[in-house]
């Protein structure tokens, strides 16, 4: 124990936060979504069929790839208070749009988190644009389709979330070439398959030399998808 005079000397000193460092994360959609994708679709055909009401619907798979790459668009705009004249658009899209019940478990934790340990900001980015974009009045017609289908069973959640926060659990996790690690011990591994769906070239500067847990790896994680899709069936 130290000499009780050369403690009081210390007493009143108190330690302090390193600034907050911004860690810009990329929620590019990687091959999970395109799977994704195909299982959303098949499961369309099949109720659309049991139902009647597969004359009526006409819904291509590529459409559906890209109204969820415009979800994710949206979301990261919302989250980032992007007020641009090719947003604005969209503001009725972000509130009423039937969202796919998987698609919409992907955009909740994705936002702002903060790491109060380590002083990090975290901050989702994408550069989902042009090609890859539903317009709005695209994207409301596929609404209208998956809103019909609710009535026979499709589960869907509308509009996107509103909060800007994020969970930290996700945020923190990085997926590149096929590995999905964080620096963080303990966390749930439900959040390495949700960051399974996007992709990084490599790791960030700040929490890449700490990404020393391995959580899973993404193609393990594509036989899971369709497991949920019957799973919300059977519920």
């Amino acid at each position: 124990m130290l000499n009780s005079i050369v403690e009081s000397m210390f007493k009143d000193v108190k330690p302090m936060n390193n600034p907050t460092v911004t860690v810009k994360v990329e929620m590019e959609p990687g091959e999970l979504i395109t799977e994704l994708t195909k299982v959303t679709v098949d499961e369309i055909d099949r109720i659309a069929s049991s139902s009647g009401q597969a004359s009526m619907l006409e819904i291509d798979i590529q459409d559906v790839l890209k109204a969820f790459k415009t979800l994710i668009w949206m979301r990261v705009n919302t989250v980032n208070h992007v007020h641009s004249s090719s947003f604005t658009g969209y503001r009725n899209v972000c509130k009423h749009f039937a969202v796919p019940v998987l698609m919409y478990q992907l955009l909740i934790p994705m936002g702002l988190a903060y790491d109060k340990d380590y002083s990090i900001e975290f901050v989702p980015t994408t550069s989902i644009a042009g090609d890859d974009l539903l317009a709005p009045q695209e994207m409301m017609a596929l609404s209208d389709a998956f809103r019909r289908l609710e009535n026979y069973g499709f589960k869907v959640v509308y509009g996107i979330p509103e909060r800007e926060e994020g969970e930290l659990q996700f945020m923190a996790m990085s997926h590149v070439k096929d590995e999905v690690v964080s620096y963080r011990t303990k966390d749930h591994p439900v959040y390495a398959f949700l960051a399974a769906f996007f992709t990084q070239q490599a790791l960030n500067e700040v929490t890449g030399s700490m990404c020393r847990i391995l959580y899973g790896y993404a193609t393990d994680y594509k036989y899971y998808i369709r497991r949920l899709y019957s799973s919300i069936d059977a519920g």
